[in-house]
């Protein structure tokens, strides 16, 4: 792509790391269209920082198919894709209900596939990079993390077999797998399990939540 414009579409910029990149890239000159879940009024903020914002749920297909064309139609097209927007589920397995395990696997895995394979057509016309926010934790099982390790896990195996089947288009997949920052991930971003099993209490398992925030 040389040293030109890239633009550059985000799931989750209402905090985090999504937001950050998307301010610096705003910063260097680069088009963005970013995407908040839930709440209309930051992309007023958002859009006065120079941000382009957009209500988009990563599952709901019919908001992912109008984010595709609100790029086409406001940028062009789109240079690289950003799967950010994720959530923690913290819990012993065994504490988790399977509607739990089942709702973070939707978004963190299901939710960037979903995105992905809309924007999948834009990319192969002219090449370009797919980013994929893992963890740390897409590397590594830890006790009371267990289910989300399995949608960041899940998530690397898809990107490593991307990247073999979009090569020949020209169109790079990266995953970035942070370890711990001080970002929204230990509070709005971070769920745990309803219930609890007090034979895990004094263990990783029933304190993660703790353990993160700390």
């Amino acid at each position: 792509m040389g040293s030109r414009q890239r633009r550059w579409f985000i799931t989750g910029i209402s905090t985090g790391f999504g937001r950050r990149m998307a301010q610096m890239l705003v910063g260097e000159g680069d088009p963005v269209i970013g995407t908040v879940r839930r709440r209309a009024d930051q992309i007023a903020e958002l859009e006065a920082g120079g941000i382009a914002a957009l209500l988009m749920d990563v599952n709901d297909q019919a908001q992912v198919d109008a984010a595709v064309e609100a790029a086409r139609e406001r940028m062009g097209g789109v240079d690289v894709l950003v799967n950010n927007a994720g959530y923690g589920l913290g819990g012993a397995v065994e504490a988790l209900s399977l509607d739990e395990i089942r709702a973070v696997m939707e978004t963190n895995f299901f939710g960037a596939v979903r995105v992905t394979r809309a924007f999948l057509p834009i990319l192969r016309e002219h090449g370009g990079s797919i980013v994929n926010i893992s963890s740390m934790a897409g590397q590594i099982g830890f006790a009371g993390m267990g289910a989300y390790s399995a949608s960041k896990f899940a998530l690397e195996g898809l990107s490593e077999a991307l990247s073999e089947e979009l090569a020949p288009f020209g169109v790079k997949v990266l995953i970035i797998e942070p370890g711990a920052f001080r970002t929204d991930y230990s509070g709005r971003s971070m769920q745990t399990a309803e219930r609890s099993i007090d034979a895990y209490a004094e263990h990783q398992a029933g304190m993660i939540k703790k353990m993160i925030k700390d």
